[in-house]
């Protein structure tokens, strides 16, 4: 009998210990993604859409580690005094909408000096030439002309795209979470990793980007021609998440379409309504619209209600049929958000980003490690 009972013990710590190894194997094995977002204040759909809704989606297949990209927002002007607040504002919007800190991570990207440390070392291993050309580079810093026509330009601004690829190439993530404006540094990131890997031996991960083929660019909607931001001159172009209902009424009333009232996707021959069923798309697939989703569409959670799926659906409809829907939509997310956001508090968030660092620093220190020891810097 007390053999038999030794030999249960003995049985089931053996299987035990084979699911913890099981475990640890699956989560070494996982497929990681790196995504970050600036901590520059109100947020609106855009950056939602764009990232945020995206890393949600993405979180039961991978790993996401996600880092607030507070060294980014000091290459342009910033308020020192609304910084911290802004950080914190930022991790309660992502928690609120359901970023799930059990299986990944969120920290804070200036707590981690290693960013900053492979952000020189991929310095000396880029040319100005290759910064020069970044197209956001050249967009941005027509902003600093002065009246008497000089430029003065943050270096930040030039050398953005250098600590982008740092914060990347850092984790050794398999993917990367970026806007489609965003995919030239990408590109020059992948470059200095496979340049840098070929002299010195294997230093990088080269990432591949995850890039949605739609919604990953929200534009302006009283312009289509531009980027929806913050700093728009008309308030009425943005959505913030923090909006009331009435705002969004107000804004997605007067959100400039055409004379055709005919729901279609073609930016080129109607870029107004294209750019509302762009945001169309984003927000029926987004997880807090589940249930309107399979209402409206029939869709299951894993199927993706894409542009031809929208146009059917408004066939025969008018502009006014679209934008109640479209209303209806956003306002979901937004009061769950903002809902849910109520309940979070500073505490929390410092919770979470000290996890998330206690979490992602051995990995940068380790890589660092590695590159310093690959270019004989080490002692």
């Amino acid at each position: 009998m007390i053999i038999r009972h030794g030999i249960e013990i003995v049985t089931r710590s053996f299987y035990i210990y084979i699911f913890i190894i099981y475990l640890t194997y699956c989560n070494y094995i996982m497929i990681k993604i790196i995504s970050g977002i600036q901590s520059t204040g109100s947020l609106h759909i855009g950056n939602y859409l764009g990232s945020i809704s995206k890393n949600i989606n993405l979180q039961n297949k991978y790993q996401i580690n996600l880092f607030v990209a507070n060294l980014h927002t000091i290459t342009v002007d910033f308020d020192p005094t609304q910084a911290r607040q802004n950080i914190i504002e930022l991790v309660k919007i992502y928690l609120a909408s359901g970023f799930d800190t059990n299986k990944n991570n969120i920290f804070l990207q200036s707590e981690i000096n290693e960013h900053a440390a492979l952000g020189h070392v991929l310095l000396c291993h880029t040319t100005m030439g290759e910064l020069e050309r970044m197209t956001q580079y050249k967009d941005k810093k027509q902003k600093f002309v002065q009246s008497n026509q000089t430029i003065k330009i943050p270096t930040g601004l030039l050398t953005y795209p250098i600590l982008m690829a740092a914060d990347i190439l850092l984790y050794q993530s398999d993917y990367v979470c970026v806007g489609d404006d965003q995919k030239q540094h990408l590109e020059l990131t992948r470059d200095i990793a496979i340049r840098m890997n070929k002299r010195y031996g294997e230093l990088f991960k080269v990432p591949e980007p995850i890039i949605a083929k739609v919604g990953s660019r929200i534009m302006d909607l009283n312009d289509p021609s531009k980027k929806m931001s913050k700093s728009s001159l008309s308030k009425k172009g943005i959505i913030n998440l923090d909006d009331s209902r009435e705002e969004v009424l107000s804004k997605i009333k007067s959100a400039k379409t055409d004379n055709l009232n005919k729901v279609n996707f073609d930016y080129k021959t109607q870029p107004e309504i294209s750019n509302l069923v762009s945001i169309y798309y984003g927000v029926i697939n987004d997880h807090f619209n589940l249930g309107l989703k399979s209402a409206k569409f029939n869709k299951t959670l894993d199927e993706e209600v894409v542009p031809i799926d929208i146009i059917k659906h408004f066939e025969n409809k008018s502009y006014k049929d679209f934008k109640e829907e479209l209303l209806e939509l956003i306002w979901n997310i937004l009061d769950n958000i903002q809902t849910n956001m109520k309940k979070i508090t500073d505490e929390d968030v410092m919770r979470v980003l000290k996890k998330g660092k206690d979490k992602l620093l051995p990995i940068a220190q380790k890589t660092l490690l590695n590159v310093y020891q690959k270019l004989g810097m080490d002692i």
